[in-house]
């Protein structure tokens, strides 16, 4: 099983090749998407004395600074990962915060999660054993897709499904959903089951039941 620094690695390195001539936006339904430049990736970015693990920047116009787009927190493959995730989960979300990104995402060598910072809504659940660079790049393309035309991200819909849809619903996202719950509503009780009813439509498109 791959160690969280070389499954780090493998994802900067499929970023980085996937932007290496910028990403100035996709033809989308005869339009484009204007403005947008994924322009650096940073490994282990300080946040409030702790270290993102992977945060994407963009330039909202040519020759403008640099803004924070999406945190992704990596973590080693684990044979039980429903509380290494949730407790990814929950520091990217964190990191989220406070960098002001409304993107995050964790990822295991295997299970791909990315949520938007509003619920936390659930956008995209997938699964993939290797971080290519055509998934880097519709990963980044599909948000600024998401970010634009909401549901009409045709880039992640491209990302390969959760094998298992039925097991990924049962065993690893009730973890995630209580541990974010306790974040975002803890006064509410079973607040997580709510969410976990609100994620349910995305497991059940993007895995095989």
């Amino acid at each position: 099983m791959k160690q969280e620094p070389m499954i780090r690695a493998d994802f900067y390195r499929a970023l980085t090749n996937s932007t290496s001539r910028g990403m100035w936006g996709q033809p989308i339904y005869g339009e484009m998407i204007k403005g947008h430049k994924i322009s650096k990736i940073a490994v282990e970015y300080p946040v409030n004395g702790k270290k993102a693990d992977l945060v994407v920047f963009r330039q909202l116009k040519q020759g403008e600074g640099d803004y924070p787009f999406l945190v992704i927190e990596t973590k080693g493959r684990r044979m039980y990962p429903a509380l290494s995730l949730a407790r990814a989960c929950k520091q990217a979300m964190n990191y989220a915060e406070k960098l002001h990104i409304n993107f995050f995402a964790v990822y295991d060598g295997w299970n791909f999660l990315l949520f938007e910072m509003k619920y936390p809504h659930l956008i995209k659940v997938s699964s993939f054993l290797q971080v290519s660079d055509s998934i880097a790049r519709d990963i980044l393309s599909g948000l600024l897709e998401f970010e634009q035309y909401r549901h009409e991200a045709e880039s992640l819909k491209k990302l390969p499904k959760v094998p298992d849809g039925w097991s990924f619903h049962q065993t690893i996202m009730p973890s995630i959903a209580k541990i974010l719950a306790s974040v975002t509503k803890p006064g509410v009780e079973d607040y997580w089951k709510i969410l976990l009813a609100q994620w349910f439509p995305i497991i059940k498109e993007d895995g095989n039941w």
